[in-house]
C-alpha cells in the first residue's frame, strides 16, 4: 500500500514538473508575441503627435491628483497630531484635577496661583515715629515694622 502511494506521489511530481515546463514555455511565447505587437504598434504610430491641448489637460489632471494626494497626507497628519494633543491635554487635566483634590501641597499651589496678592493690593508703610505709637511697642523701636493694633491679651516683650 505504501509503495502504491509512493508511485502516486512520484507520478504527481512528474506531472507537476511537466506542467511547470509547459506553462513557462507558453508564458514566454505569449510575452514574446505581445512584445512584437507593442513594437509593431509603436513603429506604426511613431509619427503620431499628441495635440497640445490633450497633453496640457493630462498634465493638469496629474498635477491635481498629486495635490489631492499631498492634501490627504497632510490632513491625515493633522488629524493624528490633533488626537495626540487632545489626549495629552485630557491626561493633564485629569491628573491635575486628581492632584489638586487629593494632595494638599498641590491644592495650596493651585489656590496661590488663582489668588495672588500683588504690590498694588497690599501697601505696607513703615511708621517713622511721627504718629502716636501704640501701647506696648518699645520706645527704642524706630524704623521697624510693627502692628498698628494689638488685640487684648497680646503684648511685645
Amino acid at each position: 500500500m505504501s509503495e502504491n502511494n509512493k508511485e502516486k506521489t512520484d507520478m504527481q511530481e512528474a506531472i507537476e514538473a511537466q506542467s511547470e515546463i509547459f506553462f513557462s514555455y507558453v508564458g514566454k511565447r505569449l510575452m514574446e508575441k505581445r512584445v512584437e505587437e507593442y513594437d509593431r504598434i509603436a513603429e506604426e504610430n511613431k509619427d503620431f503627435k499628441v495635440p497640445s491641448e490633450v497633453h496640457d489637460k493630462l498634465a493638469q489632471m496629474i498635477a491635481e491628483e498629486k495635490k489631492k494626494a499631498v492634501r490627504a497626507v497632510w490632513t491625515r497628519r493633522v488629524k493624528r497630531a490633533a488626537k495626540i494633543c487632545s489626549i495629552a491635554i485630557l491626561v493633564t487635566i485629569i491628573t491635575s484635577t486628581i492632584l489638586i483634590t487629593n494632595v494638599d501641597a498641590c491644592r495650596e499651589k493651585f489656590q496661590n496661583f488663582l489668588v495672588q496678592i500683588g504690590q498694588q493690593d497690599v501697601d505696607l508703610i513703615p511708621d517713622s515715629g511721627i504718629r502716636q505709637r501704640p501701647a506696648g511697642i518699645p520706645a527704642d523701636w524706630y524704623g521697624f515694622w510693627y502692628p498698628e493694633y494689638l488685640p487684648e491679651g497680646f503684648s511685645f516683650n
